[in-house]
Parts: C-alpha cells; sequence; structure tokens
C-alpha cells in the first residue's frame, strides 16, 4: 500500500509539473485507487515507447540517458517540499541490515576488513553528498523511448530521499548485471559511464566529491 501511494503522489506531483509520466484515471467517485479483496488497485494512462534492450556502438543513448536522469532529478527536487517523502541513507543501510547480513554469512564474500573499510571510507564522504529525492530504481525497464527519444518514467515504488548519485551508479550497474543480454564489455561500460556523466552534467554540475565518490557508491550498492 505505502509503495501504491507513493507512486500515486509522485504521477500526480510530476504530471502537474508537465514531466512525462502517465496520467492517473481516477475512479467514478474521483477517487486515485480503488479497494478489493484486500488489495489495491490504480489505473493510468500507457505511455508511447518501450524500454531498451541494447545499447549500439554508434548510439547517443548514454548520453541521452544521463541527461533524462538529471532532468528527473530537476524535476524531483521541485516537488521535494510540496508533499513528505521517504527519508533514506545508503551510509545507514550499510552500517545496519547490509552489515548485519555479512556478519550472518560470516563474511562469506567479502572480508570483514574489507567491509569495514568501504564503509569508513563512505562515512568520512557522506555528508558531503548532495541529497534529494531521487527515482531509487533507474534501469531501462524504467524509461521508455519512442522513435529513439525518451517518452517516458514509469514506476516510482521505491522513490526515496537519498544521495543523488545514487540513481547514476544504480543505471550504470544496472548494466553490468544485464551484460549479455545488452552485449556489453568492460571497455565499453568504462566508454559509456563517461557519456552518461557528461549527459547529466549538461543540466546538473556535480560536485567534485559526488565524481570521486561513483565508485565508492557502486561498491557499497553491490554489497
Amino acid at each position: 500500500f505505502n509503495m501504491l501511494i507513493r507512486n500515486i503522489k509522485i504521477f500526480n506531483l510530476l504530471y502537474q509539473e508537465g514531466i512525462p509520466v502517465s496520467k492517473i484515471i481516477k475512479t467514478k467517485d474521483q477517487k486515485d485507487y480503488i479497494t478489493l479483496d484486500d488489495n489495491y488497485y490504480f489505473m493510468y494512462e500507457k505511455l508511447k515507447g518501450e524500454s531498451i534492450k541494447e545499447i549500439k556502438d554508434d548510439s547517443s543513448l548514454d548520453y541521452l540517458m544521463g541527461e533524462t536522469i538529471a532532468l528527473l532529478h530537476i524535476a524531483l527536487k521541485n516537488i521535494e517540499s510540496k508533499e513528505e517523502f521517504y527519508h533514506n541513507s545508503l551510509l545507514g543501510e550499510l552500517s545496519s541490515w547490509i552489515k548485519e547480513s555479512f556478519e550472518k554469512s560470516n563474511y562469506k564474500y567479502i572480508s570483514k576488513k574489507e567491509f569495514e573499510s568501504i564503509e569508513n571510507e563512505l562515512a568520512s564522504i557522506y555528508d558531503k553528498l548532495e541529497k534529494q529525492l531521487i527515482h531509487r530504481d533507474v534501469h531501462f525497464d524504467n524509461f521508455l523511448f519512442y522513435n529513439n527519444k525518451f517518452s517516458g518514467y514509469i514506476d516510482f515504488d521505491l522513490s526515496q530521499i537519498n544521495i543523488r548519485i545514487f540513481d547514476i551508479c544504480y543505471f550504470l550497474l544496472s548494466l553490468l548485471s544485464k551484460q549479455e543480454e545488452f552485449i556489453i564489455t568492460i571497455d565499453k561500460w568504462k566508454k559509456v559511464i563517461s557519456n552518461v556523466i557528461s549527459g547529466y552534467q549538461k543540466h546538473i554540475k556535480l560536485k567534485e566529491d559526488e565524481i570521486k565518490a561513483i565508485p565508492l557508491v557502486m561498491k557499497c550498492i553491490e554489497l
């Protein structure tokens, strides 16, 4: 239910800002959702477009994705003060349930020393990283394209206030998680990183501390 309400809230606010998201279709009694047999449902207009399945070598898609993430961040920043949103902390998660999970497995996948080194490094820089309302689940399945142009954002289930570079890092890692599907090599991925960040900075200039923290935040997301 909380995810449904979060989705509806952000859809409505972004739609009012003229951002390409689906319009919520209200019920006959002008509500945004219905309850039926202890389940909740809402309906929204279908956007044109589909998700990307491949990054071609001659494509400017990676630069466009950087721009698209930045424009979404600008829009989310604009609506941030209009409603109450869930505050989360990557550092807080790393130092609590993530750490507890590694302790239970007796640090099976990474040494305790290496984990604590990453945790301490993030703690040393965390206060310098910009926080705002983010999407939190940025990957190609949640960004639609039509005729090689961006056409809309979907799925704000996990949106929260957190460090803004999380969205950039999560997207870049999502490409590696589907490495075979996207036919992406490490060398190609490094070029994508550069292009995504360049596209992002066309609209939002990242601070030096944020740029330096990108590899570290990627490590934290992987943990």
